[in-house]
């Protein structure tokens, strides 16, 4: 097992940081953070902690450098979701040459949700639905 080494400047860098979860919404079990390598046996990117329910897999991946979570847990099905979606809306917003805020500005409108909450990590399933609705439509 690995301890996490938390960076301080990464930790105020985060400027909406969520509570971590402690309960999964999906089955009610307790939602621990792992080391990525001690959950698949391998690394899965840069910055390895992430969230998991120690029941039915959900999970979400925590920012770099800290043990802020980047939004909800999700499923299988949703963290698919949310991968579709998102590149849907990168696809999207380079096409139209939009800017990292605008893009966000715009989807947010769309999706009449607060900027502040407008991130694929903490989409839900249907969320994901409606953007990958709304974005093959544009």
């Amino acid at each position: 097992m690995h301890k996490i080494n938390i960076n301080p400047h990464a930790m105020r860098r985060v400027e909406h940081p969520i509570k971590p979860p402690k309960k999964c919404f999906n089955c009610n079990s307790k939602v621990v953070l792992q080391d990525a390598d001690d959950v698949f046996g391998r690394a899965l990117g840069a910055w390895p902690w992430l969230y998991i329910c120690t029941r039915c897999n959900c999970r979400v991946d925590t920012h770099p450098g800290t043990d802020i979570p980047m939004g909800t847990l999700a499923d299988h099905e949703t963290r698919k979701a949310r991968q579709i979606s998102k590149s849907l809306f990168a696809d999207w917003a380079k096409r139209n040459n939009y800017s990292q805020t605008r893009r966000y500005e715009l989807l947010s409108s769309m999706l009449d949700v607060k900027i502040t909450k407008c991130h694929f990590a903490m989409f839900d399933l249907d969320t994901c639905k409606s953007v990958i609705q709304l974005l093959t439509r544009h």
